[in-house]
């Protein structure tokens, strides 16, 4: 009998995505008697989390004075380069190249998305872990460096989105979720504080994502070195280039036995009797090219059947990485695990950039407007505020332009 895994993969995803949804269907209807609701999205505060976090911060201030202090270097830091990478999408996308522009990110049961450029998937799992560690590290930093700088919280709490849990920090005197009306007339989000605290403030969300972003990754690295190491494997030199309606696309490697057998580029249709046919995702394509070179041996023959016709070739002998024997029957789960720290890693990385655009009323922006009140005065707020009306109807053009 043969095991369609790519199916079952697919198929346990899905079976994870109802239980989580249903999951968070019914804390919200089991909290229901303490949960605020407005529209889709439920929140509830709780006092508890405050007496937390005046505790960590009790604790060690030195060391959340140092944190704030590396929110603001890193912050103004990461602001043009932040800017920079997203011109760079934008011209990329005006270029004709849809990859390149803004895409959104969202949890499917394929790890990408072979239709739409403008979305990209990652698998479910790794999505739901990802988005946890960043909204809790981003507003745990947010707050924890806010009452280390002497301001005032009015709550803290969680939030639905929908399905989608986030957790959330509120100023005083300033209602953050809708439906509720600031008890201040400043317009300005963290204004009870000095300008400097308010930078601190508003810099340490982004901050916190990078230095857990940057141990994520290390944890990745050093779980792929723990569980493997060089042994001789045998290589053919196929690159895949492009899976477009089941079709896998490749081109030939020079000095390789590929190359030299006579192929140069073209559709794969079989390796050794893998069948390459109607493959559905990249995901499929990644566990049957696995499979296959996994059980190749240096000098082994290879049959491969192309548009370019049917070759006969010897495979190279070749060094990489392998998960070392003791550990082979764990190989699949440690694989996976070391790609959910790494994703951690990245969607923490790349959402805390995005957050320091400088565009209201992300973090980015709000570090602007601090900047601008304190050095060029109230008056160029107002400036600030259209060039962010600007810049998210850019973002949103651009994004429905990579779509279509």
């Amino acid at each position: 009998m043969v095991i369609d895994l790519a199916a079952t993969e697919r198929n346990v995803r899905l079976a994870f995505g109802i239980l989580f949804v249903l999951a968070v269907t019914g804390f919200l209807w089991w909290d229901r008697n303490k949960v605020q609701r407005s529209f889709i999205v439920f929140f509830r505060r709780t006092e508890r989390g405050l007496v937390f976090i005046d505790r960590l911060v009790s604790k060690a201030p030195r060391l959340w004075k140092g944190w704030g202090w590396g929110s603001v270097v890193v912050g103004m830091l990461s602001m043009p380069v932040s800017l920079a990478t997203m011109g760079f999408a934008l011209f990329q996308l005006t270029q004709g190249n849809p990859s390149g522009g803004p895409s959104l990110i969202l949890p499917g049961l394929v790890s990408q998305n072979q239709f739409n450029p403008g979305v990209s998937f990652i698998v479910l799992e790794y999505w739901v872990a990802s988005i946890a560690v960043v909204m809790v590290v981003h507003e745990l930093s947010h707050a924890v460096v806010a009452r280390a700088e002497d301001f005032e919280l009015n709550s803290v709490g969680w939030v639905v989105f929908g399905v989608i849990p986030g957790a959330f920090v509120e100023p005083k005197g300033e209602n953050m979720l809708p439906g509720e009306e600031s008890d201040e007339d400043s317009g300005k989000m963290w204004s009870g504080g000095s300008w400097l605290g308010r930078l601190k403030v508003v810099s340490a969300g982004s901050f916190s994502n990078y230095v857990f972003g940057a141990l994520f990754l290390l944890a990745s690295i050093g779980v792929g070195a723990a569980v493997t190491s060089p042994v001789q494997t045998g290589y053919i030199g196929v690159q895949f280039t492009g899976l477009e309606n089941g079709s896998v696309s490749y081109s030939a490697q020079q000095d390789f036995p590929t190359y030299e057998s006579g192929m140069r580029n073209g559709t794969l249709y079989e390796l050794n009797g893998t069948d390459l046919r109607n493959v559905s995702s990249q995901q499929e394509l990644s566990n049957k090219v696995r499979n296959f070179t996994s059980r190749l041996d240096p000098e082994e023959t290879v049959s491969v059947l192309t548009s370019e016709g049917s070759f006969t070739l010897e495979a190279d002998s070749r060094e990489v990485d392998r998960l070392k024997p003791s550990l082979e029957q764990y190989g699949g789960t440690i694989n996976w695990f070391a790609s959910g720290l790494e994703t951690i890693a990245l969607l923490n990385i790349l959402i805390g950039l995005f957050n320091m655009l400088p565009i209201k009323p992300l973090d980015g922006g709000l570090a602007a407007e601090t900047l601008i009140s304190r050095y060029a005065g109230e008056r160029f707020v107002p400036a600030l505020n259209k060039a962010s009306t600007a810049g998210w109807g850019l973002l949103l053009v651009s994004l429905a332009a990579s779509l279509i």
